[in-house]
């Protein structure tokens, strides 16, 4: 009995630590292109109304100093994406396509996920595939989507289209040495995931 009472009280300590440090989430809205999601309060936001002030705050002693912000800064202005990144490097983006028509997750799968494979494999040269296209949901979503590996960043993209829009949601994190780290950067996308909704 005092083995079961130690257990269990080292696993309500263990929850409440593992509660304490989630991690805090505000809401996004584009400014343009019609869609919000949540996301973690501490990440920098980019996107093309932001991303010209940001450039210029970044200084040496800045914690994204060390990261190429410029590198993104035309995607991020010519396709309108938005982007999240921590100081560690890892991220997550947004970018939307109006194609006319909703497709289900399921239809993604099918007429989507093999040519975006495709395209991935040869940009990302020796890039392992865990999932090539499959159906998942995240709160009311259900996303289509692929895992992947390649030289040391673990990477998932997700599409969805509800209303003629099709929004890719990529995630890219450096964290693959870091069980822990990863899991925390996983829980945190499935809750952007499931908070996605078109305006």
């Amino acid at each position: 009995m005092k083995k079961f009472v130690a257990l269990m009280l080292i696993l309500v300590f263990a929850l409440s630590l593992a509660a304490s440090a989630e991690m805090p989430f505000s809401y996004y809205t584009h400014p343009t292109k019609g869609y919000s999601h949540v996301y973690p309060t501490e990440w920098l936001t980019l996107d093309p109304e932001s991303i010209g002030a940001l450039l210029e705050g970044v200084s040496a002693d800045n914690a994204y100093a060390h990261i190429d912000l410029n590198a993104y800064a035309e995607q991020i202005r010519t396709s309108g994406m938005s982007m999240f990144i921590n100081p560690n490097g890892d991220n997550f983006n947004v970018v939307s396509l109006n194609i006319g028509m909703p497709y289900t997750a399921q239809q993604l799968v099918e007429l989507l996920m093999p040519s975006l494979v495709e395209q991935m494999a040869a940009i990302m040269n020796g890039a392992e595939f865990m999932v090539k296209g499959d159906v998942c949901k995240f709160g009311d979503n259900e996303y289509a989507y692929v895992l992947y590996n390649w030289d040391g960043i673990l990477g998932a993209q997700y599409c969805i289209c509800e209303s003629g829009t099709l929004y890719y949601i990529t995630l890219t994190s450096n964290q693959v040495n870091d069980t822990w780290a990863y899991l925390e950067i996983q829980k945190m996308f499935e809750k952007v995931l499931a908070s996605f909704e078109e305006k």
